[in-house]
């Protein structure tokens, strides 16, 4: 839809009727002041300008898929550390977290893993479970 906004040329496979309709939607005031608004949402900076926190996450991307970026990117197997600076601090920087909560969750993960570190140093720790350790079962809220 956003390419017949921008060039409003019918295309072959569009009825004259729908595509009538189609410009009398686009030309509504309601529509066009929803899009104004959705494009300001998508480009606010939540906490004032600079501040680089955008309320549009830009949708979904599967584990999968960034699992694949992020081996690329780094060049070696990935630990969940990775995971979670990249998930949750700001455009993926690793310094700046997105609020209070993800930040605390790091530190305690940081914790709890430098002391099982050195506690058994001739063993590995498994990163995951100390991760599910610190998580636990608190409720996933809206970030």
């Amino acid at each position: 839809m956003h390419k017949l906004k921008k060039n409003p040329i019918q295309p072959d496979f569009v009825l004259d009727e729908e595509w009538k309709r189609y410009l009398e939607c686009y030309e509504s005031d309601d529509f066009l002041s929803r899009s104004r608004y959705a494009s300001l949402n998508r480009n606010i900076e939540v906490e004032g300008p600079l501040t680089r926190v955008s309320k549009h996450g830009g949708g979904l991307v599967s584990f999968v898929t960034t699992n694949e970026r992020l081996t690329f990117t780094f060049e070696r197997t990935l630990i969940v550390t990775d995971f979670y600076l990249h998930l949750y601090t700001v455009k993926g920087d690793e310094i700046t977290f997105i609020d209070t909560r993800s930040k605390w969750f790091y530190a305690q993960f940081v914790s709890i893993h430098h002391e099982l570190t050195q506690a058994t140093p001739d063993q590995s720790v498994d990163d995951l479970a100390v991760y599910h350790n610190v998580v636990g079962d608190c409720p996933k809220g809206r970030v």
